[in-house]
């Protein structure tokens, strides 16, 4: 009869680990899922990257890491997507040093944090560092791409390469190998965000307003279109 109850509640826990669904319908993401054979949900292979293929809520429960410089952390393949980091953080292989006014990453490659291929994709409340490329890599002619409240640091390539329309705000870039904020010359607004000590420009394309940034390496430190008061250092930019 114990073995039997063992064999039971052993069951249990391993479907919730499987299914990683919260009672409030959120989708769970964790790294004991990431090396459970089956993956964290339907769609996601074991390992990484942890990859979306469905709409919906996902939220992490843990850290997530990687020392490889080519593979991805996330990936989001789909439309629809809210992922909500919870205050954890997602760290790769990269350190980038400031000295003598530049920004220097080893460690680099072609893994980004957080890769996206889909339309309204909201990221969220944490902190990625150490992208071996891109923090977030969101180059495909995706629309209304949502980052809020989140510190992106010590990638090796852009903190942010999004070529879309979409809106950043509340967030904080430094010290990335290249641009800051890569947003090229799509509608991309940008607004109470704070960009400094990156490779090269603070920020590049889109709009701006009510931003600060300083230290970057690229003269002028920002190329937007400015839409409210913005500050290069010390003084409007």
């Amino acid at each position: 009869m114990l073995n039997r109850k063992k064999l039971i509640i052993g069951c249990a826990l391993a479907l919730a680990c499987h299914s990683a669904a919260a009672v409030d319908g959120v989708i769970e993401i964790s790294a004991v899922c990431v090396d459970l054979n089956e993956g964290c949900f339907a769609g996601d292979s074991a390992g990484l990257p942890v990859t979306i293929t469905e709409p919906g809520s996902y939220r992490l429960t843990t850290n997530l890491s990687t020392s490889s410089t080519s593979v991805d952390i996330i990936e989001i393949n789909a439309d629809n997507v809210t992922l909500d980091l919870n205050g954890f953080t997602i760290q790769g292989p990269a350190e980038c040093t400031i000295s003598g006014g530049s920004t220097n990453c080893t460690s680099t490659g072609t893994g980004n944090a957080i890769d996206v291929n889909g339309n309204r994709v909201s990221i969220e409340n944490g902190t990625i560092v150490g992208a071996a490329a891109d923090g977030i890599m969101a180059a495909g002619s995706f629309s209304d791409l949502r980052v809020a409240n989140l510190t992106v640091r010590g990638c090796g390539s852009d903190g942010i390469l999004a070529a879309a329309s979409g809106s950043i705000r509340d967030s904080v870039f430094a010290a990335n190998g290249a641009v800051g904020i890569n947003v090229g010359f799509g509608g991309t607004y940008v607004r109470d965000t704070v960009s400094y000590g990156n490779g090269d420009s603070g920020q590049f394309g889109g709009f701006c307003s009510n931003n600060v940034y300083y230290s970057n390496d690229a003269s002028p430190e920002v190329f937007c279109n400015q839409v409210g008061t913005n500050l290069c250092g010390t003084t409007p930019c």
